[in-house]
């Protein structure tokens, strides 16, 4: 995970998901997380961890430069993004990035938001779990490291996910202004 934990956005249950994972069930991985890692006033991601014996697993490094988000992004082998519960409109600004880096997704969000649309359209692999569904995120996370692990994900398709460019939704928005303005002429 690139980025701070925005309030509102409450890591707990990845970290019961990843404690309800039957050990041996699915090779070793880690989730690191880069940035800030309080969540809520008082609250922090590292703390939680230790609480559920999760200090191997999940890994809070801090802040790095934006250069080095880019490059652990690029070398990960699956990006944690986070959604806020209920949000049916709008994604985070981070899932551009994400896509931008080629890699598997796992993403915590609303199954028929905009977030599942557009990681439907990206052409990564990805799975989405209900931010506040431990149990799907477990599956989620078992299917995408067993999917690594074994090289069964399928390949991303890179014209689908270069749709999802700054240079192209620029240029689709460019499109639609010249077509307005073609139609006040």
């Amino acid at each position: 995970h690139a980025g701070q934990l925005y309030v509102g956005r409450d890591p707990r249950p990845i970290l019961d998901a990843v404690a309800g994972i039957p050990g041996g069930s699915v090779p070793p991985f880690r989730l690191e997380f880069l940035g800030r890692t309080q969540y809520a006033p008082g609250a922090d991601l590292a703390t939680e961890a230790q609480s559920r014996g999760l200090s191997e697993t999940i890994v809070c490094r801090g802040q790095v430069t934006y250069r080095q988000t880019l490059d652990e992004m690029a070398s990960a082998d699956v990006l944690l993004l986070m959604d806020t519960p209920n949000r049916q409109i709008g994604v985070p600004a981070k899932l551009y990035e994400y896509l931008g880096a080629g890699k598997p997704v796992l993403a915590t969000g609303e199954n028929h938001g905009d977030l599942a649309a557009i990681l439907g359209q990206s052409g990564v692999p990805y799975r989405i779990a209900r931010p506040n569904d431990p149990a799907g995120i477990r599956q989620a996370i078992v299917e995408l490291v067993k999917g690594v692990a074994e090289g069964s994900l399928p390949a991303v398709d890179d014209a689908a996910r270069r749709r999802f460019t700054r240079e192209a939704l620029a240029g689709r928005l460019a499109e639609l202004f010249n077509t307005l303005l073609k139609g006040r002429s």
